[in-house]
């Protein structure tokens, strides 16, 4: 369970949990470990919360309230409220504070160039001539000194809604590009568009951006709104309609029927598209000034079987005929060897294209502590857009090739860590296809759920080895002076910053373990094996901190560990109520206390204070000091453990809850 929490969550965390997890023991308010536990892990079972209590009013931790500024804007979040439900006893729930998608969170008004995310291996991002979801193909620049992500935003494809070109005055420069949150989980989040009824969910790896629409068109006044895919360059050639028809776009009003899929290809980028329907459409295209597709209206109310239209567009080829030669580029970081295999990578997307990831995506552990070995599933929520009948003409239409598997599936990119774990009988009917990412060589696999198996190694205190004998006389000389260390007075009173105290107190805590396990190798508590003439010799000669030293340590220890939990710091941790996350309150330092006092936090203010701790900056190993030197106390004094486990575990939940809750 904890070595599966270092691998999600982070090493520094996952350990002090175990540690104190260890050391707490069953009462009345805290039900014992096991399967029968509300808080433990149990196989195959999605992660519970570490703790049901409430910061606020289980925990008694003072509640902020930081100011519109810096609080997630108003009504971004469409399921905020649903979230909470209606049980006022758990109405703390957190939002995502740290999440690779963040940017898209901080929506004020209309977006800008800031609102954008990395989905590896493509760039998205909002701010496109149209309201909707911009797709943008990336390269990877490396030098001694810098490694960069680049992109052209003028080479990248938009899905999302317009004013019906044909109609006079139709410029759709004044349309919002605003947008709402709709979900957000572990892999990404569901945006949904002011401006038209259309829904997009963002996930790392997705080979397709997919669009849904809820509606065909929509009507204000004398405009007219419709599905739109816009690009700012024209196109090279007529797009390929169903593998062989063509549509000329450089005609004024030209229409065309089709079934399942367009193949466009642009002049300047010299990028090929492929573009996926769920169902059969009729578009309207042009191709001077830039390129804009548009989904006409049904002629027949009955013509959309009552069901969303998705919409999927694909990268087939950055180099289609070799006349841009920086998209045509080949290396790591550019252009790899796989995608010269175009041919089969088109025969890949048009089969596998019927299945989008869904927005309830999610990661669970699946854990025995019995076992060595424990599974990280990723379920990615598959969805379909295809109709049984729909996907066999998908199918069928693709049947060329030596196919290996006669049924489609959901298709995504996986990071090297993800495929040596999954191996290569997930290439989508064997085909091995690999793209640059910033992260590295990111490759297609098959399947909508992935079940990566983890090898749980022990975590405790002490290392696995036994320090050399011939260090100990140094390790000892050194701990006659270090057992004496003592905190700065003000940071015993809780005054000052998370980070250095934070340091300090991890410190000391080392201190006292290494004289633990000196005392222990000396007195013969451990198995030296073979070294054993060899530590007596290291032992005989060496002067060892008393226990009366290591009590006192342990003290100072304590009482500086507490004073921050506890409530009674200078610049205590509260609760923001905005977030839904621990925040220090923040010290404004003189040199000797603390300027400011609750409720004035100028951590909700000052971004540069305590390295950003109130904009949830470093959180994770601030907080990993003090749960390890809380960890540290518990190790000593169990009784003193108990009594703050669960102020210590809030800290945990605030950085590595494996849970969403």
């Amino acid at each position: 369970r904890h070595a599966i929490c270092i691998l999600v969550f982070g090493c520094a965390s996952a350990l002090s949990v175990y540690l104190i997890s260890c050391l707490h023991q069953p009462s009345p308010h805290h039900p014992p470990g096991g399967h029968n536990n509300p808080n433990s892990l149990q196989p195959g079972v999605d992660p519970r919360p570490f703790s049901l209590l409430d910061p606020v009013k289980d925990l008694n931790l003072a509640s902020f309230q930081r100011s519109e500024a810096t609080a997630p804007p108003q009504g971004l979040f469409l399921s905020r409220q649903e979230d909470l439900g209606a049980d006022s006893n758990h109405s703390h729930r957190p939002l995502p504070t740290n999440a690779w998608y963040q940017n898209l969170l901080l929506l004020r008004g209309e977006p800008s160039n800031l609102h954008r995310v990395y989905s590896s291996p493509y760039l998205m991002d909002v701010t496109s001539d149209i309201p909707g979801l911009r797709t943008q193909s990336t390269r990877v620049l490396a030098s001694t000194d810098v490694l960069q992500l680049t992109s052209n935003e003028q080479f990248g494809l938009t899905m999302g809604a317009a004013k019906d070109f044909t109609r006079k005055h139709s410029s759709s420069a004044d349309l919002s590009h605003a947008y709402s949150i709709l979900r957000t989980t572990n892999l990404g989040l569901t945006l949904k568009w002011n401006a038209f009824n259309m829904a997009a969910t963002i996930v790392k790896g997705m080979p397709y951006t997919t669009m849904e629409y809820s509606e065909r068109s929509s009507r204000n006044k004398d405009e007219v709104l419709l599905p739109t895919i816009s690009s700012p360059i024209d196109l090279a050639k007529a797009p390929i309609i169903d593998g062989s028809d063509k549509l000329d776009c450089s005609l004024e009003g030209a229409t065309a029927f089709v079934d399942h899929e367009l193949e466009l290809q642009f002049f300047e980028s010299d990028f090929t598209w492929l573009v996926f329907f769920s169902q059969p459409v009729w578009i309207q295209c042009k191709s001077w000034a830039g390129t804009t597709i548009q989904i006409l209206e049904p002629e027949d109310e009955t013509d959309d079987l009552g069901q969303p239209l998705i919409v999927r567009t694909a990268l087939l080829n950055s180099c289609t005929t070799g006349r841009n030669g920086n998209t045509c580029k080949e290396g790591l970081g550019d252009r790899l060897p796989e995608e010269n295999s175009v041919k089969e990578f088109a025969n890949v997307l048009r089969k596998n294209s019927c299945f989008y990831p869904g927005k309830d995506g999610s990661v669970s552990l699946d854990v025995n502590d019995d076992s060595e070995y424990g599974n990280v599933v990723i379920d990615w929520d598959a969805q379909p857009m295809c109709t049984n009948d729909r996907q066999q003409e998908v199918l069928d239409s693709n049947s060329e090739g030596n196919s290996t598997n006669s049924e489609g599936g959901l298709i995504m990119f996986a990071l090297p860590h993800h495929t040596d774990r999954l191996g290569s009988s997930m290439d989508p009917d064997g085909f091995h296809f690999c793209k640059s990412s910033l992260n590295g060589r990111t490759c297609l696999v098959q399947g909508s759920v992935w079940t990566l198996q983890e090898h749980l190694p022990r975590i405790g205190l002490q290392a696995p080895r036994l320090p050399y004998p011939g260090f100990v006389p140094a390790l000892s000389e050194a701990l006659e002076k270090d057992i004496e260390y003592s905190l700065p007075e003000f940071f015993e009173r809780g005054a000052g910053d998370t980070y250095f105290s934070g340091k300090m107190l991890s410190k000391l805590g080392r201190i006292l373990l290494i004289a633990e396990e000196l005392n222990d190798i000396c007195e013969g508590k451990v198995d030296v094996g073979e070294l054993s003439g060899q530590y007596d010799f290291a032992c005989s000669n060496i002067t060892l901190p008393t226990a009366a030293q290591q009590e006192s340590a342990l003290d100072r220890l304590r009482r500086s560990v507490e004073v921050w939990i506890n409530g009674t710091a200078q610049a205590p941790f509260v609760y923001d109520e905005a977030w839904g996350g621990v925040v220090n309150c923040g010290c404004n330092f003189n040199g000797d206390h603390c300027k400011n006092k609750f409720p004035d936090c100028p951590a909700f203010t000052d971004q540069g204070l305590n390295f950003g701790n109130g904009f949830y900056n470093d959180q994770h190993f601030h907080y990993g000091y003090h749960i390890h030197a809380a960890a540290v106390v518990a190790h000593f004094d169990s009784e003193w453990g108990q009594k703050h486990f669960e102020q210590v575990l809030l800290l945990v939940r605030n950085i590595a809850n494996p849970s969403e809750a």
